[in-house]
């Protein structure tokens, strides 16, 4: 109990030391920054001259670098494929196949020799005009698939949206409160001083 007060006792003397004196300089520096910063008449800031990074840009940035939302998309062209494989079976099918061969053959004398050349080619076509609804089942299967897969990105797409604005969000929350906190210290120290 008396380290737990001995403690506390450290820590409110070194926040008294760090505002005796580190603030008294930031205060001054701040006071003239203010003054020189704010518009006339309205009483907001000018912009910084640093570049601001706006919630738009954020996400835009979030969207073309998350890797989540590339996977997903690449996952999409992927079901793509697959439905454009699964209309193939309402075409034809054609298969050619062609062969040569060569061979010589020699009769019961040496001088009478015979050479033969084979050639065969063929063609077929195969269609399948209706196998009781399994072509159209999986051909709606893929776009059901295709369809679930969008669904998927546009969930994701969403969340990375999301966590932007709370993370922006919070983040100018949290500079508001610094900013806030900073003026309560500086009036703190500046009606000390009078």
């Amino acid at each position: 109990m008396m380290q737990l007060r001995t403690r506390r006792i450290c820590t409110v003397s070194l926040y008294m030391i760090m505002v005796l004196f580190f603030f008294p300089a930031r205060c001054r520096a701040q006071e003239t920054s203010t003054s020189s910063t704010r518009s006339p008449g309205d009483g907001t800031e000018a912009p910084a001259t640093g570049k601001v990074l706006k919630l738009d840009d954020a996400i835009r940035i979030a969207l073309e670098s998350q890797p989540r939302i590339k996977a997903s998309e690449q996952r999409i062209r992927a079901r793509q494929a697959l439905l454009g494989q699964a209309k193939s079976a309402y075409y034809p099918t054609i298969s050619f196949n062609n062969s040569y061969r060569s061979s010589t053959s020699s009769g019961t004398t040496k001088t009478s020799i015979k050479a033969f050349d084979f050639v065969s080619s063929a063609a077929s076509m195969n269609w399948t005009i209706y196998n009781f609804g399994r072509r159209e089942g999986t051909v709606q299967e893929a776009k059901d698939n295709l369809e679930s897969e969008r669904f998927a990105t546009q969930t994701t797409t969403e969340e990375v949206i999301l966590g932007v604005k709370q993370a922006y969000y919070r983040y100018l929350q949290a500079k508001a409160l610094v900013r806030v906190k900073e003026d309560n210290l500086c009036r703190v120290f500046v009606r000390g001083r009078h």
